[in-house]
Parts: C-alpha cells; sequence; structure tokens
C-alpha cells in the first residue's frame, strides 16, 4: 500500500464492500494483503475475508432502513423490501459515521423505482415515517414563553414572526397516508379502500420525548406553512386567503384568530420577533 494514499485506500475498500459481485479488481485490491496470506490459495482466501466484510456491511446497513421504514416493510413484504434495501445501501452508502442521519434518500429511490409503480401511496409512507424518526432525533430547544406575546403591542402582532422548533415539519399527500400508517403500526392491521380515501395535510411534531402527528384543517396547514417560511402573520394569513380561493372549503376572516389560538397551544415555537418593514 505504500504508493496508495490512505484516502485512496480507503474509497477503493469502500467500492468493493459495496460490490454486488466480486470481479478482477477485487483480486487486484486484495493482492496488496497476499503477503498476509503465506500459505494456501491468497486469492480465495481474499474473497473468502473481503465476503465477511461485504455480507457485514450489506446486512448492518439494509436492517437500519428496515429499522427506519418498518411500515414501508410491512407494506410490501420482507423479501421484496430487503431487495430493494440492498439495491438503495449500495447505490447510496452513508455519508455520514451516525446512522441516524442515514436513509432520507430512500424516500426517492422509492418513488422512482419502477417495481414500485404500482403502489404509488408507498414514497409518501417512507416520507412520514422518515419525518417521524427526524422528530424524535431533533436536538431539544425551549418551547415559546406565551408572556412573550403580551410584550408585543396590539398594533403589531401583524408583523410578528416566529421560530419554529426544529422537531416541526409539514407535509402534505393525495394519499391517506397518517391512516396507512397507524393501521400498518397495529397486529392486525384492516384494509382501507384507497378508492374513497382523501388526502392530507400533516403537521410533524414533538412533544417532550413523544412523536405526535396531527391531520390540519388545509387552511390551518397554509397558515402554519407560511408561518414556518418566515413569513409574519399578516403575511401568511394573507397568502393563506388567497390560497383558500383553489380549495372547497370556505374561509372566513374571523378563522385567524382561533387558528392562532389552537396553533399556539402546541410546542411548534421557539422564539418570536417583529418584522419592521
Amino acid at each position: 500500500m505504500a504508493n496508495s494514499t490512505l484516502e485512496q485506500f480507503q474509497h477503493q475498500f469502500c467500492q468493493q464492500l459495496l460490490m454486488a459481485e466480486l470481479d478482477d479488481s477485487s483480486l487486484e485490491f486484495m493482492a496488496k494483503f497476499k503477503q498476509q496470506f503465506p500459505a494456501g490459495d491468497a486469492n480465495t482466501e481474499a474473497r473468502i475475508r473481503l465476503d465477511i466484510y461485504r455480507n457485514n456491511v450489506i446486512h448492518s446497513l439494509s436492517c437500519a432502513i428496515g429499522d427506519l421504514y418498518p411500515v414501508v416493510k410491512r407494506l410490501i413484504g420482507d423479501d421484496f423490501f430487503n431487495q430493494l434495501a440492498i439495491e438503495f445501501v449500495r447505490a447510496h452508502p452513508p455519508q455520514h459515521s451516525a446512522l441516524v442521519f442515514y436513509g432520507q434518500e430512500f424516500i426517492e429511490f422509492v418513488n422512482q423505482h419502477p417495481a414500485c409503480e404500482s403502489l404509488p401511496y408507498l414514497s409518501d409512507v417512507a416520507q412520514l415515517e422518515y419525518l417521524n424518526h427526524q422528530a424524535f432525533n431533533a436536538i431539544d430547544v425551549e418551547a415559546l414563553a406565551p408572556s412573550l406575546l403580551a410584550t408585543v403591542a396590539p398594533d403589531q402582532l401583524a408583523s410578528i414572526v416566529f421560530e419554529c422548533d426544529p422537531a416541526m415539519t409539514l407535509m402534505s399527500s393525495a394519499w391517506p397516508v397518517e391512516n396507512i400508517w397507524r393501521e400498518n403500526l397495529t397486529t392486525e392491521p384492516q384494509r382501507i379502500d384507497l378508492s374513497k380515501a382523501v388526502g392530507c395535510c400533516l403537521l410533524v411534531y414533538r412533544e417532550k420525548f413523544v412523536v405526535k402527528i396531527i391531520d390540519l384543517n388545509p387552511h390551518c396547514f397554509n397558515f402554519l406553512q407560511q408561518l414556518a417560511a418566515g413569513e409574519s402573520i399578516g403575511v401568511a394569513w394573507e397568502t393563506t386567503c388567497q390560497l383558500a380561493d383553489s380549495l372547497l372549503e370556505p374561509l372566513s376572516s374571523d378563522e385567524l384568530s382561533p387558528m392562532l389560538s389552537y396553533l399556539l397551544t402546541l410546542p411548534l415555537f421557539t422564539n418570536l420577533s417583529v418584522k419592521h418593514d
């Protein structure tokens, strides 16, 4: 290995660990270690030893994907899921040393995979599972103190901008993914008729050590989405009213106060400031 830098060696080793089949490049790589095999067939010994590493890496990473997406795994069955997970691991090796950050790309991988075309809701279920995982592992921060609102002058309330808890995320889907997810966490899930199902607008957040998921009213979802994007209360509400024209549910101006009051009862915000034009 004298002619190889450590970085080159690590790159070659990772390539070998993720290959579906050993080939001539594997033997060339293991030839670096032939002096470690003074007796017997060095090539055979190299294959055996490299296979042990390969099997351990692929198994541990595919199991990590299975732990992250248990409902997706249940929906498509262990065998199919394991095949997808192994294929994913080889195409998307970890980029971080901690497995807690691994697997987000699996959502798009499922969405684009030809074998999953007949399951159009599957990637959205995967997204909800990942958001649940992300919320659980988000950093702890102090929730907004209600007393801070009292420090804002009444004529400046519409200019308030909130900072959101890092555990909070939003997702919308054309499928009832929350119902699919919850049903498949039970021992004996019931069949859901997707031909009659409607979509959802989900809020995912953590309260203490419990991740919670709420299917919000579309108007409330749009309003919170604007607040999470850094818009002031006034601008967020104006945008929500504009978006209401494309929804079937009516929205009246007197719904702002109860909607905001409801959101403030949840641990979604960590701080506030007044936006000055």
